[in-house]
């Protein structure tokens, strides 16, 4: 039981569901936010310089691994729990992450454990 009482979430909705529920959210935390699916190996990432949220197609279409084993109402939750929190990374992300740079060194895995901090704060 959710938000979406009454509303019949499977293979065939879930993809339009998941793109209405993002465009209805996205005007409370800016007007320009747009969301865009692609082919890529992660789940989904912010893309603050072109005002979008880049999920993966098989997230939008509900069939990313990640979802094995769930119902379909418990995947459109998921999707939508990513969404707000790619969000967050407009609302609360720096504009890079030279504020983690470590003496010299800033490299990938410096990035990765700052980027993996940062998630957890949001």
């Amino acid at each position: 039981m959710g938000w979406y009482d009454g509303l019949h979430v499977d293979s065939h909705s879930f993809r339009r569901m998941a793109a209405q529920f993002s465009a209805i959210q996205f005007p409370l935390f800016s007007k320009r936010l747009s969301l865009v699916a692609k082919e890529m190996d992660g789940l989904a990432y912010a893309e603050p310089d072109e005002d979008r949220i880049v999920v993966s197609q098989s997230l939008l279409n509900g069939t990313n691994k990640f979802f094995d084993g769930l119902s379909w109402d418990f995947r459109l939750e998921l999707f939508d729990g990513i969404i707000i929190h790619e969000v967050g990374h407009f609302m609360y992300s720096p504009s890079d992450l030279k504020g983690f740079q470590i003496g010299t060194v800033f490299n990938s895995y410096i990035a990765t454990i700052a980027n993996m901090l940062e998630d957890l704060f949001i």
